[in-house]
Formats: structure tokens, sequence, C-alpha cells
């Protein structure tokens, strides 16, 4: 008889969404990857600041345009957005925020 245990057993009773739990790291890099494609395909080259704790977790440049871009799960803080307003101008790049609304990502500058 095969053995196994109670939770085994009853977990492909569990909706799917409860049955593999990832990390907030492992959906932030996705959402980063995401971003990262987005803007790639509007001709942007980028580079992922991976397990980044700075400011900004991407960079895109294309011509005539730098971003510097902090990847959130939903709207950042207005302290978060002032320390990377602040230091994306003093670095002579465009300060972005790229978060999710619903299931669409949204890119936005950060204005003042």
């Amino acid at each position: 008889m095969n053995e196994r245990s109670t939770t085994e057993r009853s977990s492909h009773l569990l909706p799917s969404r409860f049955r593999y739990k990832t990390s907030p790291y492992v959906r932030g890099r996705a959402l980063e990857y995401r971003v990262k494609e987005k803007l790639e395909a509007q001709g942007y080259v980028v580079i992922r600041s991976a397990a980044s704790r700075g400011p900004f977790d991407l960079l895109a440049f294309k011509p005539n345009s730098q971003l510097a871009i902090q990847v959130k799960k939903r709207l950042a803080d207005w302290n978060e957005l002032c320390t990377l307003k602040q230091l994306a101008r003093y670095c002579g790049l465009t300060p972005v925020v790229a978060y999710k609304r619903g299931k669409k990502i949204v890119i936005e500058e950060v204005k003042d």
C-alpha cells in the first residue's frame, strides 16, 4: 500500500492558488521580467538589478531616453517616489514607476 501523509492526500482538493506558495521575491522578480519584456518591445535596452534593495529595479536606455524604474506590486508610497525621483534626476535619468493595476502593467513617469 502506498503511504502518503494526510497533507499529500488532501492537497489535490485545494484550489490551485493555495497549493504552491511563491515568495515575495519570486513574485517581484516575475513582475520585473514582465516590465523588462514590455520595455524591450518598445525598443529599450533594459538592465535588471538582481535582488536590488536600492531605488532602481531596472534601468532602460534608448536614444534620447534613459529611465530609472522602480517596480512595485502596488503603487509605491510617497516617500519611495520622492527618493526615486531625486536620485534619478541627480543621475540624469527619468524616474519611472511600474506597477500592476488588475492584470495590466502600468508604466508611468514620476511627476512633480
